[in-house]
């Protein structure tokens, strides 16, 4: 019986080690398709950079914000012109 426990908590613990390996963005990605406003943490999420890198590009007026009771807001389509854009120039100023 010692034995069968053995190998009935090692199942267990398998499982739960397969089960709780995935990649971190996944489930977000796949969340980011659907939306079109985004919130200063769901953008961050989203670049893949803190709250306060965001909110830079909001204070500097590189990103335009949006407000809604209170909530500042992004437009997704915004964060992806930015992107390419700093793609096409070698950076968000240009050169």
């Amino acid at each position: 019986m010692i034995k069968n426990n053995k190998s009935q908590n090692s199942k267990s613990e398998n499982s739960g080690k397969s089960q709780s390996v995935s990649h971190e963005m996944c489930g977000s990605d796949l969340l980011f398709d659907n939306l079109i406003w985004m919130t200063v943490k769901d953008a961050a999420t989203y670049l893949r950079r803190t709250e306060n890198a965001v909110r830079l590009l909001l204070y500097k007026g590189i990103l335009n914000t949006y407000k809604l009771g209170g909530r500042v807001y992004v437009k997704k389509t915004q964060i992806n012109d930015l992107l390419e854009k700093s793609i096409l120039r070698g950076g968000v100023y240009g050169s």
